[in-house]
């Protein structure tokens, strides 16, 4: 096994965030069960294998076939990061996929034609990447990533005429940089997908309002403090609406009704979805008649439907605040629909 000099610390670490990547996409997998993280780990995986290479000869070369078979352990790391990104940016990983497949030739090539030739295409890819100016909206993270090949490809066949230990110690730590932005892009992926899932479990698929959920919770945890009022509307003749135009016309006006409900509120509140055609909306900022009030004519005149409405205010037991302005919303519906009952 080949001692660690100074020179080859920087592989050493790279094979080492490769490994806690691998290690990382498995635990991701088993908490999600999303099987692309299986076949990111299997990529990892044979990442650091190459990646180890260096650490199992007696002595290692500059650009030898071991040192070119770390280099591609890198260079497959990012390949799979940017694959798990989806087929829309192929044009990213289209390019490393190419050169993941030039420096395979480059581990049966004798140097220095292996070196020159992985160099240019290195330099190629940095040139390229830098045209396209972005990765996934993040510009200033991909332009490091382009600059650092044009600097490795420019390096190594530099190494055709200096192959001395600083030159491969630099080499090395700009392999390693490499390695450590595959895995903040790995991990913003990571970051991206968890905020969506937290998104997502708070949030209405249909109308992009909060749901059921977030409101009780949202509800107890504000009334416990301070005096809150529920606006609890439905949509007057959904049933009717729903069944002589459909349920695709029916959806169309519920997202609507609930983009109004938004509106209306803006900061001073929350909007959620209680069910069916009912809506709820959270006030703690505002007069929450008048903003009903404003809700119910803003529904009337922009959709063309109307809108039944109860407001109920208090602290302490939300659940029974909302329950009171639900009886103020079937009051509306019995005095004759289209108007707002209050405490």
């Amino acid at each position: 096994m080949v001692k660690l000099e100074y020179y080859t610390w920087p592989l050493f670490i790279s094979f080492s965030f490769i490994l806690l990547l691998c290690i990382f996409s498995i635990h991701f997998f088993v908490q999600t069960k999303k099987h692309n993280y299986i076949g990111l780990s299997a990529a990892y995986l044979a990442s650091s294998f190459l990646a180890s290479a260096p650490f199992f000869t007696t002595k290692l070369q500059y650009f030898d076939s071991n040192h070119i078979m770390a280099i591609t352990g890198m260079l497959c790391s990012i390949l799979a990061t940017f694959i798990i990104q989806g087929p829309k940016i192929i044009k990213i990983w289209a390019p490393i996929l190419i050169l993941t497949f030039i420096a395979v030739l480059a581990i049966f090539i004798p140097f220095p034609v292996n070196i020159l030739l992985l160099g240019l295409f290195m330099m190629a890819y940095g040139v390229y990447s830098l045209m396209k100016g972005e990765w996934n909206g993040n510009s200033t993270l991909f332009n490091v990533h382009a600059v650092i090949f044009v600097m490795l490809g420019f390096l190594g066949m530099l190494g055709v005429f200096y192959r001395h230990y600083p030159l491969f110690f630099l080499v090395a730590t700009l392999n390693l940089i490499q390695v450590i932005l595959a895995a903040l892009i790995f991990f913003d992926r990571v970051i991206s997908m968890m905020r969506v899932a937290s998104y997502n479990s708070v949030t209405d698929p249909l109308t992009k309002i909060y749901n059921k959920r977030f409101l009780i919770n949202k509800a107890k945890q504000l009334a416990a403090h301070q005096e809150i009022s529920i606006i609890f509307a439905d949509i007057d003749n959904f049933k009717k609406l729903n069944d002589t135009k459909g349920h695709e016309e029916g959806d169309r006006v519920l997202k609507e009704v609930a983009n109004c409900l938004k509106v209306v509120i803006n900061k001073q509140g929350y909007p959620c979805r209680f069910g069916g055609e009912e809506l709820v909306g959270i006030v703690i900022k505002s007069n929450a008649v008048d903003l009903a009030e404003k809700f119910r004519a803003k529904v009337e005149k922009e959709i063309g439907v109307t809108v039944s409405v109860g407001v109920s205010s208090g602290t302490g037991d939300a659940e029974k605040i909302i329950k009171g302005a639900d009886l103020f919303m079937y009051q509306a519906k019995n005095e004759g629909k289209n108007r707002v009952v209050a405490s």
